[in-house]
């Protein structure tokens, strides 16, 4: 029987391991991008949902996105995240 590789994947904002967020956590794209959307709506920025873009490598990748600052101006955003190997 095989076994299908399930992943968590971590939120960072800087792509350092120190910085990820231990309260936030998802299994696939879709909750990363709401994790993003939530996290990122606490402080301030309000991220515009269909310009997310997510970018995987081995371990990780970056999340590019768009958001709404506290001013209504439309910036360019980006966030890390790690991927671990559940076992």
């Amino acid at each position: 029987m095989e076994h299908e590789k399930r992943s968590v994947y971590l939120l960072t904002n800087d792509g350092y391991i120190d910085s990820v967020n231990l309260q936030y956590c998802a299994m696939d794209d879709e909750g990363l991008k709401k994790i993003l959307i939530e996290e990122r709506s606490e402080i301030g920025q309000f991220v515009i949902e269909n310009t997310i873009d997510i970018k995987h490598s081995r371990t990780g990748g970056w999340i590019f996105f768009k958001y709404k600052d506290y001013g209504d101006e439309v910036e360019d955003g980006k966030c890390g995240f790690f991927k671990l190997n559940v076992v």
